[in-house]
Formats: structure tokens, C-alpha cells, sequence
């Protein structure tokens, strides 16, 4: 995978962790997440653990981009090499 799809997949993976995030922040008892599971079989707090999880999920990913990245960028400035034969 080229650096630059690594990265964008680092940033793609932030951008979905802050939404994820600000979902997360903006539960209370009135919003699905926020309440109790209901007798009527609506899973708040499956709702809820499912982005829990998934939040962790996407920190997770991003260390392993950003360990991927450093280990593909030993001098820490991002570069493509891209090579060209005449012929």
C-alpha cells in the first residue's frame, strides 16, 4: 500500500472516530443510547455499546496506520517516489 493511501486512511479513520465521538457526547435520556433498553425490545444500550466499540475499533486502527506510516517514513516527511524509464 502506498504512503499516500496509508495516510488517507489514517485521516478517513480520525474524521469517522470525531463523528463516532460527538455521537457519543451528545447522549442523554432522551436520545437512543441514552436510555434504558425498553420493554418495546429497543436496544438503547446495544446502540450505545456498538459505538463504544466501534470507537475503539477505530483508535486502534489508527495506531496501526500511524505505526504503518512511521515505519514507511523513516525520516518523518511524507514523500512518493515515483520513477519514470525513457525508453
Amino acid at each position: 500500500m502506498a504512503l499516500s493511501d496509508l495516510t488517507a486512511a489514517k485521516e478517513s479513520a480520525e474524521v469517522r472516530l470525531a463523528a463516532v465521538m460527538a455521537e457519543l457526547a451528545a447522549l442523554d435520556g432522551t436520545k437512543a443510547g441514552g436510555l434504558p433498553d425498553g420493554p418495546s425490545g429497543v436496544g438503547h444500550q446495544g446502540y450505545k455499546a456498538g459505538l463504544l466499540n466501534e470507537a475503539k475499533t477505530l483508535q486502534e486502527s489508527i495506531a496501526s496506520l500511524k505505526q504503518m506510516i512511521s515505519d514507511n517514513d523513516s525520516d518523518g516527511g511524507l514523500f512518493e517516489i515515483v520513477s519514470e524509464a525513457e525508453y
